[in-house]
């Protein structure tokens, strides 16, 4: 079979889950197995794919139409221009959280001095990474639970070379006061799990495919919001600062919370959803710390 026979095989073949995303995907699916761009796929369409090449997208192309995630699949995905290692028991990095890392990024260019960065509930380590690469005089601390998740961070951020970058294995619930030897933040960065736990059963069967642990929230969405506010609010630098997201109705919440330890604002993201919630306390305007506009 030529190399665009199988190509519109696959765009076929996944149209009954991916969607629109169907072409996508299958091409994406085709350059893994091929090890070769997009450009290199349709200026050899014509040629005969082997059989190994045939049966390896074959087999890529079941595992997506059983749920599997494109991302899980590919072993690999793109996040604020890097690419990041993926896989079973780590969530997969979204496009929506580059925003919060822009911002994070703004608020210490507008300090313009190193900083000590909290990346609670790491996960892959793309937030705390991107920090520490496009924040090099910055020391990034990562802080992840479980032990899949943490094997992709440490992987990451080896693939990085982000020497900056400190992977911590710890439950972030137990709070700051249950670690040694780590500095107090300036600024805590977050995508924790915020999704309520009734809602989980109903998530699109992909992300139900990625680890709960990493969308629970508990009963409320807020487990992780309550255990910070009283485990490591109080131990951020008088000067510091937090940014995290959230669902679009969680953020009125959590700084209604907080409004009596510190200034918190709601940010909408560019699309205009409520997306992230922000503090300090010293500044009586903290999403101005976090403004888009230098």
């Amino acid at each position: 079979m030529t190399i665009g026979c199988l190509l519109k095989e696959g765009k076929d073949f996944l149209k009954s889950i991916a969607g629109e995303s169907a072409d996508f995907e299958a091409l994406c699916l085709l350059e893994q197995c091929l090890k070769k761009d997009r450009t290199y796929i349709y200026l050899h369409s014509d040629k005969e794919a082997d059989t190994v090449i045939e049966n390896l997208y074959k087999e890529m192309l079941g595992r997506r139409k059983n749920g599997e995630p494109l991302q899980y699949i590919l072993g690999e995905w793109e996040f604020f221009g890097r690419r990041f290692k993926v896989g079973k028991g780590v969530l997969i990095p979204r496009p929506e959280t580059e925003e919060m890392v822009e911002r994070a990024l703004s608020y210490i260019k507008k300090l313009n001095k190193p900083l000590i960065v909290f990346d609670l509930c790491a996960g892959t380590g793309c937030i705390g990474i991107s920090i520490a690469k496009e924040a090099p005089n910055s020391k990034v601390y990562l802080f992840e639970k479980y032990p899949d998740a943490f094997y992709y961070l440490k992987e990451n951020i080896s693939l990085h070379n982000a020497e900056n970058a400190v992977p911590v294995l710890c439950d972030v619930l137990d709070g700051f006061e249950s670690l040694k030897d780590i500095p107090i933040p300036d600024l805590i960065i977050s995508n924790p799990p915020y999704i309520k736990r009734d809602e989980l059963p109903g998530l699109q069967t992909e992300v139900q495919a990625e680890p709960a642990t990493a969308l629970d929230g508990g009963e409320d969405g807020l487990d992780f919001y309550k255990a910070f506010s009283q485990k490591w609010l109080p131990y951020l630098n008088d000067d510091g600062a937090f940014i995290f997201e959230c669902a679009e109705e969680q953020p009125p919440i959590i700084a209604e919370r907080e409004k009596n330890n510190f200034f918190c604002d709601t940010i909408k993201d560019i699309y205009g959803n409520m997306r992230f919630v922000c503090g300090s306390r010293k500044h009586e305007n903290p999403s101005k710390l976090f403004s888009l506009n230098i």
